[in-house]
């Protein structure tokens, strides 16, 4: 290896070893960060979920109005006399009522599809909530501990509670 290389791997290493030192003097700051982080990305999924939500009602408002044309076709059907219905008049009818049918299956399948997403997000959801409520717990207690050895004037402790933080992102 060169000198040159030599030394542009020391610079690295003294930079890489700054980051550490940084990161390690900061690592409850930071893990509150990531928990807000979290926070904020849940808020956003939620967000999602009550657009999924919107959405299924939609479809259900849709399918109600389907199924109300289907009943409504049948009644007019039904109401002309026999004499009066022609080939052609029961025909389009059919025509009619087979069509909002097709309509109305798919509209079902659709919501039927979006009701196991909803079901699926919501599960996740309330996951991540107890997830998130426990690394808040986490990050207090930490800081406690991190106060309780700053007060005392230790300081070999420190690195316990980096460890810690590191083990609980590895996680």
């Amino acid at each position: 290896m060169t000198l040159f290389g030599k030394l542009n791997t020391l610079l690295r290493a003294g930079a890489r070893e700054s980051v550490e030192h940084i990161t390690d003097a900061n690592a409850i700051r930071i893990y509150r960060q990531e928990v807000a982080d979290a926070e904020n990305l849940l808020l956003r999924r939620r967000s999602c979920l009550a657009g999924l939500i919107a959405t299924r009602r939609d479809l259900e408002i849709e399918i109600h109005s389907a199924q109300q044309r289907i009943c409504n076709r049948e009644g007019q059907v039904a109401r002309i006399p026999v004499d009066q219905r022609s080939e052609q008049l029961l025909l389009l009818a059919a025509r009619d009522i087979s069509a909002t049918q097709t309509h109305l299956a798919l509209l079902e399948q659709r919501r039927a599809t979006l009701v196991e997403r909803i079901e699926s997000e919501e599960l996740t959801l309330r996951k991540l909530v107890a997830e998130i409520r426990e690394h808040r717990r986490e990050v207090t207690v930490l800081g406690a501990q991190l106060s309780a050895v700053r007060s005392s004037g230790g300081g070999s402790c420190g690195n316990t509670v980096a460890a810690h933080i590191a083990s609980l992102r590895e996680t």
